[in-house]
Protein backbone atom coordinates (compact mmCIF):
# COMPACT_ATOMS: atom_id res chain seq x y z
CA UNK A 1 0.00 0.00 0.00
CA UNK A 2 1.26 3.51 -0.69
CA UNK A 3 2.42 5.87 2.31
CA UNK A 4 0.55 8.64 2.95
CA UNK A 5 1.73 12.25 4.15
CA UNK A 6 1.12 14.80 5.56
CA UNK A 7 2.66 18.46 4.43
CA UNK A 8 1.53 22.09 5.16
CA UNK A 9 1.38 23.55 1.75
CA UNK A 10 0.98 27.22 0.41
CA UNK A 11 -0.60 28.02 -2.67
CA UNK A 12 1.53 30.02 -4.95
CA UNK A 13 -0.73 30.01 -8.15
CA UNK A 14 -3.75 29.86 -8.96
CA UNK A 15 -5.89 30.44 -12.23
CA UNK A 16 -9.23 31.77 -11.59
CA UNK A 17 -10.68 31.37 -15.00
CA UNK A 18 -9.83 27.20 -15.30
CA UNK A 19 -10.20 27.34 -11.05
CA UNK A 20 -6.61 25.11 -10.33
CA UNK A 21 -3.23 26.40 -9.20
CA UNK A 22 -0.20 24.83 -7.43
CA UNK A 23 0.58 24.55 -3.71
CA UNK A 24 4.46 24.33 -2.78
CA UNK A 25 5.05 22.36 -0.05
CA UNK A 26 8.74 21.75 1.31
CA UNK A 27 10.31 18.31 2.14
CA UNK A 28 8.50 16.07 -0.77
CA UNK A 29 10.07 15.77 -3.97
CA UNK A 30 8.49 17.29 -6.29
CA UNK A 31 7.25 20.12 -4.52
CA UNK A 32 4.59 21.10 -6.32
CA UNK A 33 1.19 19.60 -5.74
CA UNK A 34 -1.94 20.35 -8.22
CA UNK A 35 -4.75 21.46 -6.55
CA UNK A 36 -8.44 22.48 -8.32
CA UNK A 37 -11.60 23.19 -7.10
CA UNK A 38 -13.43 20.31 -7.60
CA UNK A 39 -11.08 18.63 -5.32
CA UNK A 40 -11.58 20.95 -2.44
CA UNK A 41 -14.77 20.46 -2.59
CA UNK A 42 -15.04 16.84 -3.32
CA UNK A 43 -12.37 16.47 0.13
CA UNK A 44 -14.83 19.04 2.02
CA UNK A 45 -12.45 21.50 2.46
CA UNK A 46 -13.52 24.77 4.28
CA UNK A 47 -12.08 27.24 1.79
CA UNK A 48 -13.55 26.85 -1.65
CA UNK A 49 -12.45 30.09 -2.60
CA UNK A 50 -8.19 30.12 -2.55
CA UNK A 51 -6.69 33.09 -3.42
CA UNK A 52 -2.45 33.06 -3.14
CA UNK A 53 -0.61 32.92 0.03
CA UNK A 54 -3.35 30.82 1.51
CA UNK A 55 -1.61 27.88 3.62
CA UNK A 56 -3.12 24.16 3.58
CA UNK A 57 -2.81 20.78 5.93
CA UNK A 58 -2.62 18.20 2.93
CA UNK A 59 -2.53 14.47 2.87
CA UNK A 60 -1.03 13.34 -0.02
CA UNK A 61 0.06 9.93 -1.30
CA UNK A 62 2.38 8.95 -4.42
CA UNK A 63 0.94 9.20 -8.28
CA UNK A 64 2.02 9.59 -11.55
CA UNK A 65 1.06 12.12 -14.32
CA UNK A 66 2.17 11.53 -17.71
CA UNK A 67 4.41 8.99 -16.56
CA UNK A 68 5.84 11.63 -14.45
CA UNK A 69 6.12 11.54 -10.36
CA UNK A 70 3.41 13.58 -8.95
CA UNK A 71 1.20 13.10 -5.59
CA UNK A 72 -2.58 13.12 -5.34
CA UNK A 73 -4.64 14.43 -2.79
CA UNK A 74 -6.27 12.37 -0.19
CA UNK A 75 -7.48 14.85 2.50
CA UNK A 76 -6.97 18.78 2.68
CA UNK A 77 -7.66 20.92 5.23
CA UNK A 78 -7.20 25.04 5.48
CA UNK A 79 -5.27 26.84 7.93
CA UNK A 80 -5.67 30.23 9.02
CA UNK A 81 -2.60 32.02 9.33
CA UNK A 82 -2.16 35.05 11.30
CA UNK A 83 -0.81 37.67 8.65
CA UNK A 84 2.18 40.11 9.68
CA UNK A 85 2.07 43.50 9.33
CA UNK A 86 4.44 44.37 6.85
CA UNK A 87 3.89 47.88 6.48
CA UNK A 88 6.12 50.77 4.81
CA UNK A 89 7.07 54.53 5.89
CA UNK A 90 5.57 56.54 2.91
CA UNK A 91 7.04 59.36 4.70
CA UNK A 92 10.74 58.01 3.92
CA UNK A 93 9.78 56.21 0.21
CA UNK A 94 8.17 59.82 -0.80
CA UNK A 95 11.24 61.51 -0.73
CA UNK A 96 13.48 58.92 -2.01
CA UNK A 97 11.42 58.10 -4.83
CA UNK A 98 10.21 60.49 -7.59
CA UNK A 99 6.22 60.05 -8.18
CA UNK A 100 5.28 62.97 -10.19
CA UNK A 101 7.15 65.41 -12.60
CA UNK A 102 6.76 67.30 -15.52
CA UNK A 103 8.75 67.21 -18.97
CA UNK A 104 8.88 69.82 -22.07
CA UNK A 105 9.42 67.50 -25.08
CA UNK A 106 9.27 69.26 -28.54
CA UNK A 107 6.72 68.04 -31.44
CA UNK A 108 6.48 69.69 -34.82
CA UNK A 109 9.33 72.25 -33.66
CA UNK A 110 7.09 73.23 -30.69
CA UNK A 111 7.51 73.02 -26.78
CA UNK A 112 4.90 70.73 -25.61
CA UNK A 113 4.45 69.81 -21.77
CA UNK A 114 4.14 66.25 -21.00
CA UNK A 115 2.88 65.33 -17.88
CA UNK A 116 3.55 62.55 -15.79
CA UNK A 117 0.33 62.35 -13.68
CA UNK A 118 0.10 59.90 -10.89
CA UNK A 119 2.95 57.32 -10.69
CA UNK A 120 1.98 56.16 -7.27
CA UNK A 121 0.91 52.90 -7.94
CA UNK A 122 3.98 51.84 -10.59
CA UNK A 123 6.88 49.63 -10.09
CA UNK A 124 9.49 51.96 -8.95
CA UNK A 125 7.35 53.25 -6.00
CA UNK A 126 4.50 50.19 -5.58
CA UNK A 127 0.80 49.98 -4.45
CA UNK A 128 0.07 52.44 -1.20
CA UNK A 129 -1.94 49.42 -0.05
CA UNK A 130 1.86 47.47 0.27
CA UNK A 131 2.67 50.78 2.00
CA UNK A 132 -0.02 51.41 4.15
CA UNK A 133 -2.19 48.20 4.50
CA UNK A 134 -5.41 47.47 2.66
CA UNK A 135 -8.34 49.19 4.62
CA UNK A 136 -10.77 45.67 3.84
CA UNK A 137 -8.46 43.35 5.89
CA UNK A 138 -9.28 42.54 9.74
CA UNK A 139 -5.90 43.38 11.07
CA UNK A 140 -4.91 46.38 8.61
CA UNK A 141 -8.26 47.76 10.54
CA UNK A 142 -7.25 46.09 14.23
CA UNK A 143 -4.02 47.96 13.58
CA UNK A 144 -5.17 51.97 12.52
CA UNK A 145 -8.24 51.36 15.42
CA UNK A 146 -5.06 50.10 18.03
CA UNK A 147 -2.96 53.57 17.08
CA UNK A 148 -6.52 55.32 17.94
CA UNK A 149 -7.08 52.93 21.31
CA UNK A 150 -3.76 53.43 22.29
CA UNK A 151 -4.45 57.45 21.71
CA UNK A 152 -7.53 57.46 24.26
CA UNK A 153 -5.22 55.72 27.02
CA UNK A 154 -2.87 58.36 26.78
CA UNK A 155 -5.41 61.15 27.14
CA UNK A 156 -6.97 58.90 29.97
CA UNK A 157 -3.64 59.06 31.75
CA UNK A 158 -2.93 62.87 31.29
CA UNK A 159 -5.97 64.02 32.16
CA UNK A 160 -7.05 61.70 34.78
CA UNK A 161 -10.62 60.89 32.46
CA UNK A 162 -11.62 64.58 31.40
CA UNK A 163 -11.13 64.16 27.60
CA UNK A 164 -13.63 64.45 24.47
CA UNK A 165 -12.32 62.41 21.21
CA UNK A 166 -14.42 63.56 18.11
CA UNK A 167 -14.40 61.83 14.81
CA UNK A 168 -13.90 64.17 12.19
CA UNK A 169 -13.68 63.26 7.73
CA UNK A 170 -12.39 66.22 5.39
CA UNK A 171 -15.36 67.05 3.60
CA UNK A 172 -14.14 66.41 0.91
CA UNK A 173 -10.26 67.28 0.93
CA UNK A 174 -7.59 68.05 3.00
CA UNK A 175 -3.47 69.35 2.81
CA UNK A 176 -1.68 69.58 5.55
CA UNK A 177 2.10 70.89 5.45
CA UNK A 178 1.66 72.28 1.82
CA UNK A 179 4.31 75.14 2.35
CA UNK A 180 6.47 72.18 4.30
CA UNK A 181 10.24 71.21 4.23
CA UNK A 182 10.34 68.78 1.04
CA UNK A 183 12.34 67.75 -2.21
CA UNK A 184 9.28 68.80 -4.29
CA UNK A 185 8.10 71.75 -4.05
CA UNK A 186 5.23 70.91 -1.96
CA UNK A 187 4.88 69.10 0.64
CA UNK A 188 2.39 67.36 3.17
CA UNK A 189 2.41 66.64 6.84
CA UNK A 190 3.42 63.13 7.31
CA UNK A 191 4.31 61.24 10.89
CA UNK A 192 7.73 60.84 10.97
CA UNK A 193 7.34 57.22 12.99
CA UNK A 194 4.20 55.67 11.09
CA UNK A 195 4.13 57.48 7.70
CA UNK A 196 0.45 58.16 7.49
CA UNK A 197 -0.79 61.36 6.89
CA UNK A 198 -1.76 62.82 10.57
CA UNK A 199 -3.37 66.60 11.57
CA UNK A 200 -0.51 67.67 14.04
CA UNK A 201 -2.03 68.86 17.61
CA UNK A 202 -0.08 72.22 16.61
CA UNK A 203 -2.28 72.21 13.76
CA UNK A 204 -5.39 71.67 15.54
CA UNK A 205 -4.94 74.85 18.31
CA UNK A 206 -4.10 77.13 15.99
CA UNK A 207 -6.98 76.64 13.38
CA UNK A 208 -9.35 77.10 17.11
CA UNK A 209 -7.35 80.12 17.82
CA UNK A 210 -7.58 81.94 14.25
CA UNK A 211 -11.09 81.08 14.05
CA UNK A 212 -12.14 81.97 17.55
CA UNK A 213 -10.08 85.67 17.00
CA UNK A 214 -11.77 86.27 13.63
CA UNK A 215 -15.61 84.77 14.41
CA UNK A 216 -15.57 86.06 17.92
CA UNK A 217 -13.35 89.09 18.85
CA UNK A 218 -13.49 91.21 15.81
CA UNK A 219 -10.38 89.79 14.81
CA UNK A 220 -8.35 91.61 17.42
CA UNK A 221 -5.96 88.90 19.27
CA UNK A 222 -5.37 91.92 21.75
CA UNK A 223 -9.48 91.95 22.83
CA UNK A 224 -9.24 88.12 22.10
CA UNK A 225 -7.04 87.64 25.27
CA UNK A 226 -8.77 90.17 27.25
CA UNK A 227 -11.34 87.08 28.09
CA UNK A 228 -10.38 84.48 30.48
CA UNK A 229 -12.22 81.21 28.13
CA UNK A 230 -9.32 82.56 25.65
CA UNK A 231 -6.39 82.51 28.22
CA UNK A 232 -8.10 79.57 29.57
CA UNK A 233 -7.73 77.08 26.53
CA UNK A 234 -4.44 78.55 25.02
CA UNK A 235 -2.99 80.27 27.62
CA UNK A 236 -1.48 84.10 27.45
CA UNK A 237 1.24 86.44 28.04
CA UNK A 238 1.10 89.20 30.13
CA UNK A 239 -0.05 91.64 27.40
CA UNK A 240 -0.19 91.62 24.23
CA UNK A 241 0.86 93.92 21.00
CA UNK A 242 -1.99 94.12 18.51
CA UNK A 243 -3.65 96.69 16.00
CA UNK A 244 -0.73 98.88 17.49
CA UNK A 245 -1.56 99.14 20.92
CA UNK A 246 -0.84 97.10 23.64
CA UNK A 247 -3.78 95.06 25.48
CA UNK A 248 -2.99 93.44 29.02
CA UNK A 249 -4.08 90.06 29.26
CA UNK A 250 -7.36 88.89 31.54
CA UNK A 251 -4.65 87.21 34.31
CA UNK A 252 -2.27 90.36 33.71
CA UNK A 253 0.56 87.58 34.03
CA UNK A 254 2.10 84.61 32.15
CA UNK A 255 -0.39 81.86 32.46
CA UNK A 256 -0.15 78.10 31.19
CA UNK A 257 -3.09 76.85 29.02
CA UNK A 258 -5.55 74.57 30.55
CA UNK A 259 -5.99 72.39 27.66
CA UNK A 260 -4.27 69.57 25.87
CA UNK A 261 -4.50 69.39 22.26
CA UNK A 262 -3.72 65.93 21.22
CA UNK A 263 -2.52 64.58 17.24
CA UNK A 264 -5.25 63.81 15.30
CA UNK A 265 -4.58 59.83 13.69
CA UNK A 266 -6.46 58.23 11.17
CA UNK A 267 -8.84 55.68 12.13
CA UNK A 268 -8.37 53.25 8.26
CA UNK A 269 -5.86 53.30 6.41
CA UNK A 270 -4.92 55.80 3.44
CA UNK A 271 -3.91 53.60 0.78
CA UNK A 272 -7.02 54.70 -1.29
CA UNK A 273 -7.54 58.47 0.46
CA UNK A 274 -4.06 59.85 -0.97
CA UNK A 275 -4.57 61.52 -4.35
CA UNK A 276 -2.59 63.53 -6.79
CA UNK A 277 -3.69 67.06 -7.10
CA UNK A 278 -2.64 70.37 -8.92
CA UNK A 279 -1.85 73.52 -9.27
CA UNK A 280 -1.76 75.48 -12.64
CA UNK A 281 -0.34 79.02 -12.03
CA UNK A 282 -0.83 80.45 -15.52
CA UNK A 283 1.77 83.83 -15.14
CA UNK A 284 4.88 81.96 -13.84
CA UNK A 285 6.82 85.15 -14.95
CA UNK A 286 4.20 87.69 -13.16
CA UNK A 287 5.41 86.00 -9.71
CA UNK A 288 8.73 84.98 -10.32
CA UNK A 289 10.41 87.78 -12.45
CA UNK A 290 7.39 90.92 -12.01
CA UNK A 291 6.16 90.78 -15.96
CA UNK A 292 3.16 91.56 -16.91
CA UNK A 293 0.16 88.83 -16.77
CA UNK A 294 0.10 88.01 -20.54
CA UNK A 295 -1.04 85.51 -21.99
CA UNK A 296 1.62 84.73 -23.97
CA UNK A 297 3.06 83.01 -20.70
CA UNK A 298 2.90 78.96 -20.56
CA UNK A 299 1.09 77.40 -17.46
CA UNK A 300 3.32 75.67 -15.19
CA UNK A 301 1.79 72.68 -13.08
CA UNK A 302 2.59 72.20 -9.51
CA UNK A 303 1.54 68.69 -8.47
CA UNK A 304 0.78 68.11 -4.79
CA UNK A 305 -0.84 65.05 -2.08
CA UNK A 306 -4.06 65.86 -1.00
CA UNK A 307 -6.33 63.47 1.74
CA UNK A 308 -9.71 62.26 1.00
CA UNK A 309 -12.48 60.92 2.93
CA UNK A 310 -10.02 59.81 5.60
CA UNK A 311 -12.06 60.03 9.37
CA UNK A 312 -9.37 61.22 11.87
CA UNK A 313 -9.71 61.05 15.41
CA UNK A 314 -9.34 64.18 17.07
CA UNK A 315 -9.11 64.83 21.10
CA UNK A 316 -8.89 67.59 23.03
CA UNK A 317 -8.59 67.34 27.46
CA UNK A 318 -8.22 69.35 30.73
CA UNK A 319 -4.91 69.17 31.90
CA UNK A 320 -4.78 66.74 35.08
CA UNK A 321 -5.83 68.29 38.31
CA UNK A 322 -7.73 71.20 36.83
CA UNK A 323 -11.50 72.04 37.53
CA UNK A 324 -13.42 71.71 34.62
CA UNK A 325 -15.43 74.73 35.46
CA UNK A 326 -18.61 76.75 33.40
CA UNK A 327 -17.07 79.22 30.75
CA UNK A 328 -18.78 81.85 32.24
CA UNK A 329 -17.13 85.06 31.17
CA UNK A 330 -16.98 83.82 27.33
CA UNK A 331 -18.33 85.83 24.69
CA UNK A 332 -20.52 83.82 23.39
CA UNK A 333 -23.67 84.34 26.20
CA UNK A 334 -25.42 81.27 24.73
CA UNK A 335 -22.43 79.41 25.17
CA UNK A 336 -21.49 80.50 29.16
CA UNK A 337 -23.50 77.57 30.86
CA UNK A 338 -20.78 74.97 29.20
CA UNK A 339 -17.74 73.93 31.42
CA UNK A 340 -14.43 74.83 29.76
CA UNK A 341 -13.93 71.35 28.33
CA UNK A 342 -17.36 71.05 26.56
CA UNK A 343 -17.12 74.27 25.40
CA UNK A 344 -13.70 74.23 23.68
CA UNK A 345 -14.50 70.60 22.16
CA UNK A 346 -17.76 72.28 20.33
CA UNK A 347 -15.74 75.53 19.23
CA UNK A 348 -12.86 73.50 17.49
CA UNK A 349 -15.56 71.65 15.62
CA UNK A 350 -17.38 74.59 14.50
CA UNK A 351 -13.89 75.77 13.61
CA UNK A 352 -12.92 72.80 11.57
CA UNK A 353 -16.03 72.78 10.08
CA UNK A 354 -17.12 76.55 9.08
CA UNK A 355 -13.68 77.75 9.32
CA UNK A 356 -10.97 74.46 7.74
CA UNK A 357 -7.68 73.61 8.42
CA UNK A 358 -4.98 72.97 6.68
CA UNK A 359 -3.72 75.61 3.22
CA UNK A 360 -6.14 76.52 0.15
CA UNK A 361 -8.95 76.88 2.43
CA UNK A 362 -10.47 79.23 0.05
CA UNK A 363 -10.73 76.79 -2.34
CA UNK A 364 -12.41 74.56 -0.08
CA UNK A 365 -9.89 72.63 1.48
CA UNK A 366 -9.98 71.66 4.86
CA UNK A 367 -13.12 71.68 5.53
CA UNK A 368 -14.09 69.05 8.24
CA UNK A 369 -17.42 66.77 8.92
CA UNK A 370 -18.48 65.48 12.21
CA UNK A 371 -18.97 61.84 12.72
CA UNK A 372 -19.49 60.87 15.77
CA UNK A 373 -17.99 62.27 19.20
CA UNK A 374 -16.79 59.54 22.38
Amino acid sequence: MTETKKVIATLTKWDSKNNNGELIAEGINPPSIFLNKATLQQKKCTNLSPKIGDVFEVEIQEDKYKGKPSWKIMAIKAIKVEKKLMLQNFAIKLHKTKIFDYQEKKENGKKKLQIETNRIKDKKFGDLKEIFGDSTEEHIKAYYEGICERDRKIAEMLTAGQFKAQIFTPDPHLIIGLGGGSVYETGITLHHVYGFPYIPASSLKGALRSYLIKQYFDNNEGLAFKNQVMCDIFGCPKEINANKQTYPTYYKEEKQGKIIFFDAMPKQSPAEKIKLDIMNPHYSNYYGQNQAPDDLQNPVPIFFLRVMNIPFQVIVGLQRGVVNEKAENFTDKQKQDKDLLTLTAELLAEALENHGIGAKTALGYGYMKKITQN
